[in-house]
C-alpha cells in the first residue's frame, strides 16, 4: 500500500516538473529542451520526446523553423498547466484519505 502512494506520489512530482519545464523553454530548441527536462527529472530523453510528439500529434503545440523550435498552442498551455494543477489536487486529496484511513 505505502509503495503505490509513493508511485503515484512519484508520478505526479514527474507531471508537474515536465509541465513546468515545457512552459518555461517555450520558444526554444526542441533538443535543448529535452536534454534539460531528461537530466532535470532523471527520464530518459526518449520518453520526453514522445511525450512532445503526443503534444504535438493533438495540435498542442507547433513547431516551427524547420521543426527545430516549439511554442504551445493556447489550449496546449491551458492542457499543462490543468495537468499540473490536477496533480497538486489529486496527491492533497489522496494525502487526506490516506491520513483519514490511519486513523
Amino acid at each position: 500500500m505505502k509503495t503505490e502512494h509513493l508511485l503515484k506520489n512519484k508520478k505526479y512530482d514527474f507531471l508537474k516538473v515536465l509541465a513546468r519545464e515545457l512552459l518555461l523553454y517555450e520558444n526554444s530548441e526542441i533538443e535543448e529542451a529535452v536534454i534539460h527536462i531528461s537530466k532535470r527529472i532523471k527520464v530518459s530523453e526518449e520518453k520526453i520526446r514522445w511525450f512532445i510528439s503526443f503534444l504535438y500529434r493533438n495540435g498542442l503545440l507547433i513547431k516551427y523553423e524547420r521543426g527545430q523550435k516549439y511554442a504551445l498552442t493556447l489550449n496546449g498551455v491551458s492542457f499543462l498547466i490543468d495537468l499540473a494543477e490536477s496533480c497538486y489536487f489529486s496527491q492533497n486529496f489522496e494525502g487526506e484519505k490516506y491520513e483519514l484511513g490511519r486513523s
